[in-house]
């Protein structure tokens, strides 16, 4: 019988690709607490703790800080993924988790990046015509990018992070956003320069994109991140050749399908989260969670039960068959 592990103990060993008691689990987002925990359970933003008095302002910071604890204990998640808020209050916030919440018990991750990504619908003709008319100009910006994100790293991490993800989407669903070759001349090099140079200072570093990455996947491992997150299935990720062919090499995070939670029955979650669980199991080296976060339909908040719903059941999945015996 494995000994039990923290939550901690749980986090360092997948990241490490050692084998831990049981699969952990955790998610980038958490979007539905009010639905959960009542409407009092929602988390402030940076503006409202801005404005608000500085007595005002200190109740905001702990109450985000223990409702980021209260979703981790209440979903047995093993490590608390801040997001929400930015700035300086952000940073108490994490400080306030490290020093007064967590006990040590929990990892704490935030959002980071500093390279191109897929750009928006209004910007996208504009940066395909810069790549080809002035690469040099954007490898400078990519550059400053990354000092940017290097700065911002380290800033995270000394009020309390100990993993840092890179929050950038590199791929539509038939693969990334930029040939190979290109994404090689203007991603690769700055990629591995902001995963160095965090892992340095002493962080887990985490890569999220949606996507479908087979095309670029050597150049993932070059850069050498601690692990991978969304392994996306709407993009024809299969976790089972994730696992054999870069499991030795990344920790493996995500793969139930977030659209599934939408649309799917209880039992096509069920067996989804099962084929994740045992795919990515063996050997430890595996986060369960969505593929990307559980979210919130502000169009049609009428699904947002059938989101919870969906989701209790896969980690109920994880419970019956995350156990290392």
């Amino acid at each position: 019988m494995v000994k039990p592990m923290t939550p901690r103990e749980r986090m360092e060993a997948v990241l490490n690709r050692r084998q831990p008691d049981e699969v952990p689990t955790f998610e980038l987002e958490f979007q539905l607490t009010e639905l959960e925990f009542g409407q009092d359970a929602r988390y402030y933003g940076t503006p409202e703790i801005e404005e608000a008095s500085p007595k005002e302002g200190e109740r905001m910071l702990h109450h985000d800080a223990q409702l980021f604890m209260r979703v981790a204990e209440h979903f047995g998640y093993s490590n608390i993924a801040f997001s929400h808020v930015g700035g300086e209050p952000g940073l108490k916030i994490i400080r306030l988790l490290r020093d007064q919440y967590t006990q040590g018990r929990y990892t704490i991750s935030a959002n980071g990046g500093g390279t191109y990504g897929i750009p928006n619908g209004k910007d996208m003709e504009q940066f395909v015509y810069d790549l080809y008319d002035k690469p040099e100009e954007m490898k400078e910006g990519a550059q400053r990018m990354v000092a940017d994100g290097i700065e911002h790293g380290k800033r995270l991490i000394d009020a309390g992070c100990d993993i840092v993800f890179s929050v950038t989407d590199f791929a539509f669903n038939d693969g990334p956003f930029l040939s190979p070759r290109m994404f090689r001349e203007f991603v690769t090099p700055y990629l591995a320069q902001w995963v160095g140079a965090l892992k340095e200072y002493g962080a887990y570093v985490m890569i999220h994109t949606d996507g479908n990455l087979m095309a670029i996947m050597d150049q993932f491992l070059e850069c050498a991140p601690h692990g991978l997150h969304s392994l996306d299935p709407q993009a024809g990720m299969d976790i089972t050749v994730l696992k054999r062919e870069f499991g030795d090499r990344l920790c493996l995070m995500g793969n139930l399908a977030c659209n599934l939670l939408q649309v799917g029955t209880a039992e096509q979650v069920a067996a989804a989260a099962r084929n994740c669980i045992l795919a990515g199991k063996p050997g430890g080296g595996y986060i369960f969670s969505t593929s990307n976060v559980v979210f919130r339909n502000a169009t049609y908040p009428e699904f947002d039960p059938v989101v919870l719903g969906n989701y209790k059941v896969a980690l109920k999945a994880l419970r019956e068959h995350g156990r290392y015996d």
